[in-house]
C-alpha cells in the first residue's frame, strides 16, 4: 500500500511517497514515509520506506549511518547501510514469511539512488526509481515526464506519485516531497 519514487540528477536528489497504510487491513492516512536522516553533520540523505510499517521508526531510533567517502565510490556506503538496515529489521523481528527483512528502502543521496533490500544495495544508474505497489506508474509518469522534457524534479515527483495514487489501488493520502540539493 505504497506508492515510493525518485529522480536523481546533477547532485540533486527528489523523493516523494504517498501517505495511506493498512492497520488490520483498515486504510489510515498520515504516515510518513519518505525520511531525511543527517549524515556526518554536514550532508543528508533520503529514504523512503515501503513494506512494514515498523521498518521506518526502527530505522530512525536504531540507525547509526555511516560517513559517506569524501572520494571513491558511494556503492560500498550504500551496501553497508543496507546490511546494517537489515540488522535492525532480524533484530527486531521485522521479518516476512522467509525471515527476510520485509518491504524495501528507496536511499538517495548525491544525485545517486539505491533500492535497499535485504543486506542489499541496488544502484539506479539512470538516476530513476519506485519502489511499492504503485511503483509501475509511477515509474512510466517519471519517463514520460522525462521525455517531454520535465526538468522541474519537484514537479514530476509530485506527478508520479499522484498517477501511483490514482493508479494503485493500495496508494493513497496526501503527498510528501523531499528534495536534496
Amino acid at each position: 500500500m505504497t506508492t515510493v519514487c525518485a529522480v536523481a540528477r546533477n547532485g540533486a536528489v527528489v523523493m516523494g511517497a504517498d501517505s495511506m497504510t493498512n492497520v488490520y487491513d483498515r486504510p489510515v492516512d498520515g504516515v510518513v514515509k519518505v525520511r531525511r536522516y543527517m549524515l556526518d553533520g554536514l550532508s543528508e540523505c533520503l529514504m523512503g520506506f515501503a513494506g512494514d510499517g515498523a521498518l521506518p521508526e526502527l530505522v530512525a531510533a536504531k540507525l547509526t549511518i555511516p560517513a559517506p567517502p569524501t572520494d571513491g565510490p558511494l556503492q560500498p556506503w550504500a551496501t553497508e547501510i543496507s546490511v546494517a538496515i537489515t540488522r535492525i529489521a532480524l533484530d527486531h523481528q521485522v521479518i516476512d514469511e522467509e525471515g527476510r527483512m520485509p518491504g524495501r528502502v528507496l536511499l538517495g543521496y548525491a544525485g545517486k539512488l539505491w533500492t535497499i533490500s535485504h543486506q542489499q544495495a541496488t544502484p539506479h544508474l539512470d538516476g530513476i526509481a519506485a519502489i511499492g505497489s504503485g511503483e509501475g506508474p509511477a515509474i512510466g509518469a517519471i519517463d514520460y515526464g522525462l521525455a517531454r522534457g520535465d526538468d522541474n524534479l519537484t514537479s514530476l515527483v509530485t506527478r508520479a506519485v499522484l498517477i501511483g495514487i490514482e493508479r494503485d489501488r493500495f496508494s493513497g493520502g496526501s503527498v510528501t516531497v523531499e528534495s536534496l540539493s
